[in-house]
């Protein structure tokens, strides 16, 4: 199996995601990029992968003042018995906007924290 690289930088994420389409519980974001995203959901569910998905997010960074919208459509999906993972893919979005200043936001927050001086140690 040949390995795909990812196009978008993916950052570490927590946030209450709603899908209301895929199941009744709200999903834990894992990790998002510009063009997706990683959604862990605490029962086994079956998304169709034919099916776009309307989810609202609602990040721990607070980068936006209320919860964004984007249209979601699963890529793959990963099975447990305390819940499923699914991938996601970014479609045309109302809260695209609200993303991409996310994505900026964070890739300046390590850009700045990458070059900030440390602090000298002591001995």
């Amino acid at each position: 199996m040949a390995f795909k690289e990812r196009k978008d930088k993916r950052f570490s994420e927590t946030g209450k995601v709603l899908v209301p389409d895929l199941c009744i519980f709200p999903g834990l974001l894992i990790d998002i990029s510009a063009g997706g995203c990683r959604i862990r959901f605490p029962v086994p569910i079956d998304p169709d992968t034919d099916f776009d998905y309307q989810a609202s997010f609602a990040l721990a960074w607070k980068t936006t003042p209320a919860p964004f919208v984007l249209i979601l459509q699963p890529r793959w999906k990963k099975t447990e018995a305390s819940g499923t993972e699914i991938g996601f893919e970014v479609l045309r979005s109302p809260g695209t906007k609200h993303l991409i200043s996310y994505i900026e936001y964070r890739t300046h927050e390590e850009l700045t924290a990458s070059i900030r001086p440390r602090s000298a140690e002591f001995i």
